[in-house]
């Protein structure tokens, strides 16, 4: 729910980003449709790293770190809001400050929850239901999705700078969460979640892909090639001695 509610929210800032960014002050379409762009590109280059250290930092510090980066954006993006909202004309550069602030929710998202949500999921359910359980955060994305797209808007004119205040709320919640109830699935092997979950789900599944390999074949050529490789060690290194 929290990585949905996460997404989300960063869903409605692309969809919205120009009005977005019209109510923090940039004065002419062309100027909020160019910042509109600018947080597309932060969104794209900020996945890249994700992608380099992901499976070397893990996933929970990453999603910790992103919550951390994305609740403190949210909330002084309020406070600026709440302050300054009402004359943006004599505060330009608390404008600016704001927008750039939410390009750094937009990179701290893609370094972090972007990625790393879709790969917990496609990592934490067990083979014999991992389809079904893709399939449910899948749609639970999209039904949140739907609902935030159509709240957000009337969020903005009523609550104003209370938008960021109340989703810098959910990522704090956010980090709790990942802090005390996520696993960490880092090279994590199906017996692995198993013992986190308290579950032989992912211990029968491994049991029931081991016969299958054996049926087809595939256990015992995987381990006549490895006996193969060994001889050849063996012979070369005998041949050295001799030389």
């Amino acid at each position: 729910m929290l990585t949905t509610d996460t997404v989300e929210l960063m869903q409605a800032i692309i969809y919205y980003a120009t009005n977005i960014f019209i109510t923090l002050g940039l004065t002419g379409g062309t100027t909020a449709l160019l910042a509109t762009g600018v947080t597309g590109v932060v969104f794209i280059v900020s996945t890249v790293p994700a992608m380099l250290i992901i499976d070397k930092v893990g996933r929970k510090p990453m999603l910790l770190v992103g919550s951390i980066v994305m609740a403190v954006s949210m909330v002084i993006v309020g406070i600026i809001v709440a302050k300054f909202g009402h004359d943006w004309p004599h505060h330009v550069a608390a404008g600016w400050i704001a927008v750039a602030l939410i390009w750094v929710y937009i990179a701290g998202f893609g370094a972090t929850w972007g990625p790393v949500s879709w790969t917990l999921v496609s990592e934490i359910f067990p083979l014999s239901i991992r389809a079904k359980g893709a399939s449910i955060g899948a749609m639970s994305n999209w039904l949140n999705n739907f609902a935030i797209a159509f709240f957000v808007p009337p969020m903005l004119e009523a609550w104003a700078w209370g938008t960021y205040i109340f989703f810098a709320g959910f990522l704090v919640v956010g980090i709790f969460a990942v802090w005390f109830y996520l696993p960490e699935t880092k090279n994590a092997t199906l017996e692995d979640m198993d013992r986190v979950f308290k579950s032989r789900t992912g211990e029968i599944d491994a049991r029931l892909m081991r016969e299958v390999q054996e049926e087809v074949g595939l256990v015992a050529l995987v381990e006549g090639r490895a006996a193969a490789q060994y001889e050849k060690k063996e012979i070369h290194e005998s041949q050295i001695e001799k030389l």
